[in-house]
């Protein structure tokens, strides 16, 4: 429940660089179909009037692509949406944007692990009326997985950079309730696991999880709340929810982080500090269920911080406080972001709870949503 800081202690990065895909689309005025290429790029104009069938990319691409694009990727009219391989878009892309007035959406194709031609266009079959066209500019990016110590985090982060400065609006994850950590000459402690956006270095935090109370008071054993936090410059304590039913080991629980954009007069949010909001100009709402025991609560829409520092990430921890809670492990699945999966990056940040790697977490799946987190000592 703290932003990560950058730590005092210095220990070796160990950086894997990954070269995948970016697409940038963009409006155009009208324009025959061509093509324009560089060494790293590659241009296509995609004329309305071809419906599905618009341009073709001369090079082929396989994996994860991300891409910036104007009309028409959405909303949705009359089926008349963004086309690839001849398909709706949502069969290549898992995290759609939602609508935006700057017409402006990032989001990221899943290609496959075979390499192929992309074919971009409308999903618009009557093209008689069609007029104008839209223009893709194809170009290869550098995706990197990065191993970091932490005092206090184990997990992994997705996280933008200058090449890329993505913002994360959505975080979502579900993990099982770790076993029994405490025994009655267990030190008072606790334990969060959460999911979240922003928090490394200075940034603001917005997340949402469970805490694991351990004999709180003398010999109260083990119990658990569900909470959210916003974390800025103001620091309100975090939110804990009034659950029907007890949350116990085993549990399954599910949690989502959004950012629903800035307030307005149609986008209103609530600023009282006892709800958790810090106040801003940011509307953010929280989430939080329990499969095992059938409940859910959402929070709010509450006010917070506005900055794009605060959403340049997207986090999925285990994060300790003094000495560490003995959990065994904490398995996490369906580990998605506004980006896509935690694979996709662009940079992936892999934490190790330090000194002497007391918690880490596996390597990701290869669909990139499931990880687990291990302890190893107090």
């Amino acid at each position: 429940m703290k932003r990560l800081l950058n730590q005092k202690l210095i220990f070796p990065l160990v950086a894997l660089v990954l070269l995948v895909s970016a697409f940038i689309v963009s409006l155009a005025g009208n324009a025959i179909h061509s093509h324009a290429q560089a060494a790293n790029a590659e241009t296509l104009t995609a004329p309305f009037a071809n419906g599905p069938t618009g341009a073709t990319t001369t090079n082929s691409y396989a994996g994860s692509v991300q891409g910036t694009c104007g009309n028409p990727i959405t909303p949705y009219h009359d089926g008349f949406g963004l086309c690839i391989n001849n398909q709706a878009v949502d069969n290549y892309v898992t995290a759609i944007p939602p609508y935006s007035s700057s017409h402006t959406y990032q989001f990221t194709i899943s290609v496959g692990s075979s390499p192929q031609q992309l074919t971009f266009g409308v999903c618009d079959l009557y093209t008689s009326d069609n007029s104008g066209s839209f223009t893709i500019t194809v170009k290869t990016i550098t995706i990197r997985n990065i191993s970091l110590p932490s005092i206090i985090w184990a997990g992994y982060v997705s996280h933008n950079n200058s090449p890329n400065p993505i913002q994360y609006t959505r975080a979502d994850g579900s993990w099982k309730v770790p076993s029994e950590p405490c025994s009655s000459t267990t030190k008072p402690n606790a334990l969060d696991i959460w999911d979240g956006l922003g928090g490394t270095s200075a940034a603001p935090l917005e997340q949402v999880g469970i805490r694991l109370f351990c004999n709180l008071t003398p010999g109260a054993g083990l119990q658990i709340g569900a909470w959210y936090e916003l974390l800025d410059t103001v620091k309100p304590p975090p939110h804990f929810v009034t659950t029907p039913t007890a949350i116990r080991p085993g549990d399954v629980i599910t949690a989502t982080t959004q950012y629903l954009g800035m307030v307005s007069s149609t986008n209103t949010c609530n600023s009282d500090p006892n709800l958790g909001s810090p106040g801003g100009n940011g509307v953010y709402q929280f989430s939080i269920s329990d499969s095992t025991a059938s409940w859910q609560a959402v929070s709010d829409r509450l006010c917070g911080d506005d900055s794009p520092a605060s959403r340049s990430s997207a986090d999925w921890i285990v994060e300790g406080h003094g000495t560490l809670l003995d959990f065994d492990r904490v398995d996490f699945s369906a580990c998605r972001s506004s980006n896509g999966v935690i694979s996709t990056g662009p940079v992936v940040q892999k934490y190790t709870m330090f000194p002497h790697m007391k918690a880490f977490p596996s390597s990701l799946s290869t669909d990139g949503t499931v990880f687990t987190v291990y302890w190893n000592h107090s």
